[in-house]
């Protein structure tokens, strides 16, 4: 039994890093750069997850959906509130928002990590 969760565990732990290595690598493909913003959301949505599932005592499957939406509503705000500006600018610009933007959120998590313990 214990190897069957372990074989389970390292399957689906391995595929979210096969996702996320292949998306740094569509984007070092298409732009030359490497953007770590998507780790940030995917640890977004693992924190929201963690949260719905085990604060929050819902459902697994509804707590997956409920990351889900938020995840994309907040990638929808972000995209409305500060990237339409950015896309007037330069391309530096835009990356030097996105890294600002990265460090808020990271500052928001471990404020909220602090405030739980």
């Amino acid at each position: 039994m214990l190897i069957t969760l372990a074989l389970i565990s390292g399957a689906g732990l391995g595929s979210m890093y096969g996702l996320l290595a292949l998306g740094f690598y569509v984007t070092y493909s298409v732009s030359s750069t490497v953007n770590f913003a998507q780790g940030s959301s995917m640890m977004l949505g693992a924190v929201l997850c963690y949260t719905f599932v085990v604060t929050w005592r819902l459902h697994p499957a509804l707590g997956i959906v409920l990351a889900l939406l938020c995840c994309a509503l907040w990638g929808m705000l972000v995209e409305r509130i500060r990237f339409d500006r950015a896309r007037i600018q330069t391309f530096e610009r835009f990356e030097a928002a996105e890294h600002r933007l990265h460090e808020r959120l990271m500052a928001i998590e471990l404020r909220e990590e602090v405030e739980r313990r």
